[in-house]
């Protein structure tokens, strides 16, 4: 094991929130916990063991609780990333103890006191906005976030974007020091799962707004008038279930369509994705979406809208629809072969993550090099 002390930051911790940079971001460092001395910095969640404690070989050190809610009106709660960010403030002396820095880089407020430390840091960066998607999704509040992300992107942080699209966008601003990599899969595995393919079509993620789970329901509508024996799922979490679920009993459709929880083992999920027949990403925010490719990789088909901005590495690998087309397509997929609607798999192989040591070995050798 390599004498570094690595210290990953994130508000949020994987398998107490669940999310897709949550469980990026658990992979890595449970991966790199067999080569170097892991750590992780974060609010106490509900479930936790303690204010310290070790799992999978990572110590946890919890900075604290947030009383609130993590979403309020549908948004991410500006609240629970200021408290983040003062957490993080009075901790410095502790974060100055490691020898680099693994940074998730929302919810963005935590940013500018990361910069201020000086270690060598790699950035997890998952998203870009402009000033009209913060406006769109805080209002008014929304130039106050522009303005922290603009302070907060730093020249000296390397970043780790999770697809060509979001390298794009740094580039763009003015950010170089990039490599896009996102092993979010154990290819292997999931290539070697095979489950009957049931009459039913699933999607998942948090119940919030910009997920669109309503065009989805929309479109399962459709579909069962075409086709009354096909059955839907929504798994996920959130703000959004209630107004979902009434969306359901007003088309009449309760038979045909469920929400179920986010299933506390991974393993439970994959399985029943493995035998899904469909998977539909409806989300018009969606960095790389991991349950997209973990569905190519088990040979689940899946339709994306047209306006989806999941970035081509992952879109070429699907079927791609306006909400419109998609009951029609959903049918013919559903009776087809799934192998006839599911393309480029070789681009599975750039999430593998297998390829998580020897990439973060060479990356962390090189800063910590260079700040000496």
């Amino acid at each position: 094991m390599s004498s570094y002390k690595i210290l990953f930051i994130s508000d949020l911790a994987y398998p107490w929130s669940i999310g897709g940079v949550e469980k990026l971001e658990y992979t890595i460092a449970s991966k790199l916990s067999k080569h170097y001395k892991i750590s992780f910095l974060t609010l106490k969640l509900d479930g936790m063991k303690g204010e310290r404690f070790k799992l999978d070989n990572i110590d946890y050190i919890t900075l604290g609780s947030f009383k609130g809610q993590l979403y309020e009106d549908g948004a991410r709660s500006y609240k629970e990333a200021f408290y983040f960010a003062i957490r993080l403030l009075r901790s410095i002396s502790l974060i100055k103890e490691y020898d680099l820095l693994f940074v998730n880089f929302f919810p963005i407020m935590h940013m500018p006191i990361i910069n201020l430390i000086d270690k060598p840091k790699v950035i997890d960066i998952a998203e870009v906005w402009d000033l009209r998607y913060w406006i769109s999704y805080y209002g008014i509040k929304g130039l106050i976030g522009s303005f922290i992300e603009s302070i907060a992107l730093s020249k000296k942080s390397y970043y780790i974007a999770n697809s060509s699209s979001t390298k794009a966008l740094l580039n763009k601003r003015g950010i170089n020091r990039v490599s896009v990599f996102a092993p979010v899969i154990d290819l292997k595995r999931l290539s070697s799962i095979s489950s009957k393919k049931e009459r039913f079509i699933l999607t998942s993620g948090r119940l919030v707004k910009e997920k669109r789970f309503d065009r989805f329901i929309e479109v399962i509508r459709d579909i069962v008038k075409r086709d009354g024996s096909i059955k839907a799922i929504i798994c996920g979490n959130g703000p959004e279930k209630e107004n979902l679920l009434r969306l359901i009993k007003s088309y009449g459709i309760e038979e045909n369509i469920r929400i179920v929880p986010f299933m506390e083992k991974h393993e439970d999920y994959i399985k029943m994705l493995s035998s899904a027949s469909l998977f539909i990403m409806p989300s018009i925010r969606e960095g790389l979406s991991i349950v997209t490719i973990e569905s190519i990789a088990l040979g689940v088909p899946v339709i994306l809208p047209d306006d989806t901005p999941i970035p081509k590495e992952v879109r070429s690998m699907c079927n791609i629809a306006s909400f419109k087309e998609m009951p029609e397509l959903a049918l013919k997929i559903i009776d087809g072969d799934p192998n006839d609607y599911i393309y480029n798999r070789s681009n599975l192989n750039r999430f593998d993550a297998g390829r998580i040591v020897p990439f973060y070995s060479r990356l962390f050798k090189r800063l910590i090099d260079e700040y000496h």
